[in-house]
């Protein structure tokens, strides 16, 4: 509905987006909202506790924090490497200081690890999204478009 070729540069503007949402798009954001957990404790049940996917990160591709900053690496990498430093929390941008949340952090270091981080990461994720819902329900948002600037070509 809103993503693949539509969410160009062109289409993000100074004070919201190029386009409205299309008609039914936060009703399908709020039943995608209220199915996806279910699904991550199915994603869950499928690898977690697999012994196969256990023998195959478990161990592999150690980094740990030193050098995962050294390299540049960001999120789950880092977090499952025991870093514990975040910009959405510590530097706050775009609106992550409305939010409450938790950073999943593991001391491993391994594949499983990060897998462990981004999963976690996933329900972390839909949290915000139902916290935005529920505020954005309860203030009652107007669109920012009502602000865009003329067309400076007329």
């Amino acid at each position: 509905m809103v993503s693949g070729q539509r969410m160009m540069t062109s289409y993000f503007r100074i004070g919201g987006l190029a386009l409205e949402p299309p008609l039914g798009f936060f009703e399908k954001v709020k039943k995608f909202a209220d199915r996806f957990p279910g699904n991550v404790d199915e994603y869950e049940g499928l690898l977690t506790g697999n012994p196969i996917f256990m023998m195959r990160t478990k161990g592999v591709g150690h980094l740990s924090a030193e050098d995962a900053i050294a390299l540049g690496a960001c999120g789950p990498r880092c977090a499952a490497a025991e870093s514990t430093s975040t910009f959405r929390r510590d530097s706050p941008y775009t609106g992550y200081e409305n939010f409450k949340f938790n950073v999943p952090v593991r001391s491993e270091g391994d594949v499983f690890a990060r897998y462990l981080c981004r999963v976690a990461e996933l329900r972390e994720s839909i949290g915000m999204v139902q916290q935005a819902w529920r505020d954005a329900g309860r203030t009652h948002q107007k669109p920012m478009r009502q602000g865009r600037a003329a067309d400076a070509r007329r």
